[in-house]
Formats: C-alpha cells, sequence, structure tokens
C-alpha cells in the first residue's frame, strides 16, 4: 500500500511530504526515517491510483456483502435555496427620468428617420431633373450632398432609436430587480 508520510529533512530542515510503498503505517514511518526524514505524520492518500480505487471498490463490495444487489441512491433535485431580500420595503420606483429620456430620445428618432427620407426623396428628385435645385430652394444642396445628410440623419436616427430601447430595457431591469 502506498503511504503519505510528512516531515522534515534531518540534513536541511525542510518540510517534505513523500509517498512510500509499505504493508504498514509502521514500516512507512521505518523507510522514511532511513532515507533521512525526521517523520511527523504518516497518512494514507487522499488521492488513489486507478489500481488503488478498484483494489478498494472490490476489498468494499466483498466485505459488505457478496450476494447483496447494488443499491442505486435516489435521484431528487436538489431543495430550493431560498435567498432573502435586501430589506427594501418600499414601493417600486417609477424611474421617470429613464421613462421620459427614453420617450424624447424616441421621437427625435423619429424626426432623424423623417429627414433622412425626405433628404433621399429630394436627392433622387434631384439627380432624375424633376426638381430644379435652383429653383426649389435647395439651390446650395446637390444630389450627393442630400445622400450624404440622409445617411447621417439615419445613423442618428438609429443611435438614439437605440438609445430609446436602452433606457426602456434599464428601466425594466432596475423595475424587476425589486420584484418579490
Amino acid at each position: 500500500m502506498r503511504w503519505t508520510v510528512e516531515g522534515a529533512d534531518k540534513a536541511t530542515g525542510k518540510d517534505r511530504v513523500i509517498q512510500i510503498e509499505a504493508g504498514t503505517s509502521a514500516e512507512a514511518e521505518r523507510i522514511a526515517s532511513a532515507k533521512g526524514l525526521l517523520v511527523s505524520g504518516v497518512y494514507e492518500p487522499t488521492t488513489l491510483t486507478a489500481a488503488e480505487q478498484l483494489e478498494k471498490m472490490i476489498d468494499t463490495s466483498l466485505s459488505n456483502s457478496d450476494l447483496a444487489a447494488p443499491s442505486i441512491p435516489p435521484t431528487s433535485p436538489p431543495a430550493p435555496i431560498a435567498y432573502a431580500s435586501g430589506g427594501f420595503q418600499g414601493p417600486t420606483p417609477s424611474y421617470a427620468g429613464l421613462q421620459v429620456g427614453g420617450t424624447v430620445m424616441f421621437v427625435c428618432a423619429a424626426v432623424y428617420y423623417a429627414v433622412a427620407i425626405f433628404a433621399v426623396v429630394g436627392a433622387i428628385l434631384s439627380l432624375f431633373g424633376v426638381v430644379n435645385p435652383r429653383t426649389s430652394g435647395i439651390a446650395f444642396l446637390s444630389a450627393a450632398t442630400l445622400l450624404f445628410w440622409a445617411l447621417v440623419a439615419a445613423m442618428t436616427g438609429g443611435l438614439l432609436h437605440a438609445g430609446s430601447a436602452g433606457c426602456a430595457a434599464l428601466r425594466d431591469i432596475a423595475r424587476n430587480s425589486f420584484a418579490r
């Protein structure tokens, strides 16, 4: 059998832990002392090799009952853990600031989307010559400039829309943290 022997080296005084094959703990202590170890303890190893595990299982099963049927432990789900709340006893906050901020951002996003649509329509009409830029009041804007500003407006609208959704999500997360 393998034994774990703890002690100090006789020459250096440093702590050492070694594994020794021996029949008994007394024999393991004697072997360790012969190897220059001042023994402080002898233990059965906590980590067994595969062969030792198999040997231990065979010894245990033969000593318990040679003819007993193997028992299968019942499998039941673990009991749920009852977590205590943080102790907040007041009403759930409304987070009106997040609600108003999300609404304002959504309205601004809608305005930017509308500006983007009008800019794209103006660029298309300008490209096909339906609208004369010199007489329609948009003489300073070419079709390419209109498309550029349409993209800027669409991206700004998208960012505001995302911010609005973020405000709504944050409000929902904050309110759900107070659910009992």
